[in-house]
């Protein structure tokens, strides 16, 4: 019931932007978005794009660890290509995010429990809303969205409670939901030169060691999983 709730409030924000849900023969890969017509675009992002992604990860986030001890920096947020991808600084967009959850019961519930590790010298959005910067805003409003289209509050489930995140970032995502409740567990998969950040910065601003084994880094796919929630896509 709960998929297909999803599945229709996708179909509804999709079909308000002119694109349309298909489903492909390929099981393998069973959902593109298309507009107009029929294109190669699955194809291209798998066999292009992500390889592309790839090299330009193992290249450039290197900066992010120190050379001689191989620690990961306490400023790699900071290093040019993490900020210009996956820590950007979006004041506007970061004040309007904080301002909505902090109008809210549960956001600001949230944003009490919650906010940036130090560690990493975040792009905090200023004396608006000190401790938080415009990623960590964004994951907050996904975990409300979670919550206002799902009904399910992820501070509040009593029961194990799995997530799969493709493409983790620096994984704050995943630092996030293990914080909120003790029965969420997360599965991140990432490319190589991606865990590797993920796996440096979560076992250094997650001192709980039970915590920090209920994320789980992974190359390739795993199984167990029979929903996916896209709450980027809930809005």
């Amino acid at each position: 019931m709960v998929l297909v709730m999803l599945k229709q409030v996708v179909k509804n924000a999709l079909a308000a932007c002119g694109f349309e849900l298909r489903r492909l023969a390929n099981p393998i890969n069973p959902i593109t978005l298309q507009n107009g017509q029929p294109s190669e675009i699955t194809e291209r992002m798998t066999a292009s794009d992500l390889g592309v992604w790839g090299e330009f990860a193992a290249n450039n986030f290197s900066d992010a660890f120190d050379p001689d001890t191989l620690q990961l920096r306490s400023n790699f947020l900071r290093q040019k290509h993490i900020s210009n991808t996956l820590h950007p600084y979006y004041r506007v967009l970061g004040i309007a995010i904080g301002q909505y959850l902090a109008g809210t019961s549960f956001g600001s519930r949230l944003m009490s429990l919650y906010s940036d590790s130090h560690f990493g010298c975040p792009h905090w959005i200023g004396p608006e809303l000190p401790g938080f910067s415009c990623v960590c805003l964004q994951h907050l409003s996904y975990v409300e969205l979670i919550k206002r289209h799902l009904n399910i509050d992820l501070m509040l489930v009593d029961k194990p409670l799995k997530f799969i995140d493709f493409g983790g970032g620096y994984g704050n995502m995943a630092r996030l939901l293990v914080h909120l409740n003790a029965n969420i567990i997360v599965d991140i998969v990432d490319i190589p030169s991606m865990l590797m950040l993920q796996k440096a910065f979560l076992q250094t601003t997650i001192s709980n060691k039970t915590m920090l084994e209920r994320i789980r880094l992974h190359h390739s796919t795993v199984e167990d999983y029979n929903r996916v929630i896209m709450a980027d896509k809930l809005a």
